[in-house]
């Protein structure tokens, strides 16, 4: 990727992080299918309403806690909310 100037939300490419640069396809799909796939509205749209609000709230809760092991109480934190939903 260049500087990001260019770069369309629905153009870039996202990797699964396995290999040496991390741009490989998940669970064996082609980029091309990928990028549509996280690009595409209803994938956004459900991850939007039903997970970031509660990751949001979770982050918040990190950054005043400060935890010794933020991921772990982040985990912790969206485990408890999973079930209040």
């Amino acid at each position: 990727m260049s500087d990001g100037d260019g770069d369309s939300e629905n153009t870039r490419q996202v990797g699964a992080g396995t290999g040496s640069q991390g741009n490989e396809p998940l669970l064996g799909q082609s980029s091309a299918s990928l990028v549509a796939t996280v690009g595409g509205s209803s994938t956004r749209k459900y991850l939007n309403e039903e997970v970031t609000p509660a990751l949001l709230r979770g982050m918040r809760l990190i950054a005043v806690e400060q935890p010794e092991n933020p991921l772990k109480r982040l985990g912790e934190y969206l485990i408890e909310q999973s079930g209040s939903k």
